[in-house]
């Protein structure tokens, strides 16, 4: 609270220029910011939309269409020691 006063004593202490002065550069401010939050709006607003990868008379396939098709090899899922220290930065 007391940084607050400190800085409404030095307010009072400037001149009228001065004081215009200020309020002129934090008006320029928020517009600037009110602008560059319009064109982020507008940026949002004009994205394209996402693709539709289905004709209207295609369906969607059906879940589980593939089921008991395909198999993973029982290794599938774990990691060779030579690909986790290159990750690791390791040389060989």
């Amino acid at each position: 609270m007391t940084s607050q006063l400190e800085s409404n004593d030095s307010i009072s202490n400037l001149t009228v220029a001065e004081l215009e002065a200020l309020i002129t550069k934090i008006v320029q401010k928020v517009i600037r910011e009110e602008v560059s939050n319009k064109k982020v709006e507008k940026q949002t607003v004009q994205s394209p939309e996402m693709p539709n990868h289905f004709d209207d008379e295609q369906t969607p396939r059906p879940f589980g269409l593939w089921h008991g098709k395909v198999q993973m090899s029982d290794d599938f899922d774990v990691l060779p020691e030579s690909i986790a220290a290159a990750f690791a930065g390791e040389d060989e």
